[in-house]
């Protein structure tokens, strides 16, 4: 059982590296996504929503020394190992793709949606370090508003993002070995 627990911790470790890379991409190139809760979604969809959160919380505490905007995204990285975790423990547990796979990246998606877009446009007036900021000055000099221009960037930047996070973790779950990926379970 021990090893068990090791073998966990340490599949959570490697899950928040991701996450860390994953995010300092997308930073350093400005990308229109996060890549940040790859990491997460594999952990909480392997081992489930409480090693996704704690991958979450340390990717996202050394993702402030390169990011400082990171910190406060935390909360919307936590609600996504959550949904992650909970759908694949409930009604994903084929680890296979398929259509619904759409759908499923729409509900992992909104919450963190929601969060995040509070958090941007009332604390950062729309503008974080993150490639989407010039989506949201597009819309909103196109008179659609500050607030509503980061939901709408969000849905989009946050759906694309999560569906990205969830076919990597599939794909990623398929070439392990199945043993491995058993042992995980017990």
């Amino acid at each position: 059982m021990k090893n068990n627990k090791t073998l966990k911790i340490t599949i959570a470790a490697l899950a928040a590296a991701i996450n860390i890379v994953g995010a300092n991409i997308a930073l350093v190139l400005k990308l229109p996504i996060y890549l940040d809760a790859i990491g997460t979604v594999f952990s909480a969809a392997l081992l489930g929503p409480v090693y996704g959160m704690a991958t979450g919380i340390i990717a996202t505490g050394i993702n402030q020394i390169t990011d400082p905007f990171a910190i406060w995204f935390m909360p919307s990285n936590l609600i996504t190992a959550v949904m992650a975790g909970v759908i694949f423990k409930k009604f994903y547990k084929s680890y296979k793709f398929s259509p619904k796979l759409f759908a499923i990246a729409f509900i992992v998606a909104i919450p963190g949606t929601i969060i995040s877009s509070i958090t941007a446009a009332y604390l950062f007036g729309g503008v974080t370090s993150s490639g989407s900021s010039i989506i949201v000055q597009i819309l909103s000099k196109m008179g659609v508003g500050m607030v509503p221009s980061v939901f709408i960037t969000q849905v989009f930047t946050d759906y694309f993002d999560r569906l990205l996070a969830l076919s990597l973790t599939l794909l990623i779950i398929k070439v392990l070995p199945s043993s491995l990926v058993r042992k995980v379970k017990q």
